[in-house]
């Protein structure tokens, strides 16, 4: 009976040791480190100006563990088409209206959802950029910049209002200014409103009305003009003429919102 007894045990025991090595040996799914950080280019917006291109990247993170990832600003370099690696730098200020965020020094990414940031680079000129990459603590991601995503930014610092006349209509015949002055930044494709307001003089001598036939905007697209064009004004009659302008979809612009009336005496 003991030596039955000794030959069960051994027999049971060889079974547990083999149950333990198979469990061990198992291959466990488990989700690689890399997966867990996740980044994304959700836009890429163009910003020109005469002392070069400024690009803000649209960007989101996200965490797929609990805890959080705390992604930082240092960890990002952009490379070009010439293999220039560019650092972040600050969002220019008068694009402050646009992008919340004006230097991103970290993000913290969690499990739900995505957490938005943007961040800026400055190009120099002649050279497009390529790739962004983030390598900071054992994290590493690479994101190609691809022109599906890319888009504009425009900025108008005032509003500058231009007459063409036709004789015997004179510039001194007319007054015209900006109801107000400042535009600021816009997105492309973005709408906003502009409204000009205009006088005929009331000492017109070479014609007793005007019309305003044509306005154009050439840094911006006219949706809408309120009243539209022939405009008649009679001597000492004012109007505020209102626009509603969509900023360019496919170029940046820095500078003045000229807005161009062309006149001639009514018929």
């Amino acid at each position: 009976m003991v030596k039955i007894r000794n030959i069960l045990i051994t027999v049971v025991l060889v079974i547990v040791v083999l149950a333990i090595v198979g469990y061990l040996s198992t291959p466990k799914e488990t989700q690689p480190t890399a997966s867990l950080y996740e980044l994304r280019i959700n836009k890429v917006y163009y910003y020109k100006t005469d002392k070069g291109t400024n690009i803000i990247l649209d960007l989101s993170a996200r965490y797929s563990a609990d805890g959080r990832w705390r992604v930082w600003s240092e960890g990002f370099k952009l490379l070009t088409d010439k293999d220039t690696a560019l650092k972040a730098v600050v969002i220019p200020f008068e694009l402050s209206e646009c992008f919340k965020n004006k230097l991103v020094l970290s993000v913290d990414a969690v499990k739900i959802g995505y957490t938005p940031f943007q961040m800026a680079f400055s190009i120099p000129s002649n050279e497009k950029p390529v790739k962004l990459i983030y390598d900071a603590f054992d994290v590493k991601i690479e994101l190609p910049i691809t022109e599906d995503i890319a888009s504009y930014v425009s900025y108008y610092d005032y509003v500058k209002v231009k007459l063409i006349t036709k004789p015997p209509v004179s510039e001194l015949d007319v007054l015209a200014f900006p109801s107000s002055w400042l535009v600021g930044c816009h997105i492309a494709g973005s709408e906003f409103n502009v409204s000009i307001d205009v006088k005929a003089s009331s000492f017109m001598i070479r014609a007793d009305k005007i019309a305003i036939t044509k306005i154009e905007a050439p840094a911006a697209t006219i949706v809408d003009v309120t009243p539209k064009p022939p405009i008649i004004l009679s001597k000492g009659e004012e109007i505020s003429v209102k626009l509603v302008l969509r900023a360019p979809v496919n170029f940046s612009y820095s500078g003045p919102l000229e807005v161009t009336l062309t006149m001639e005496p009514a018929k």
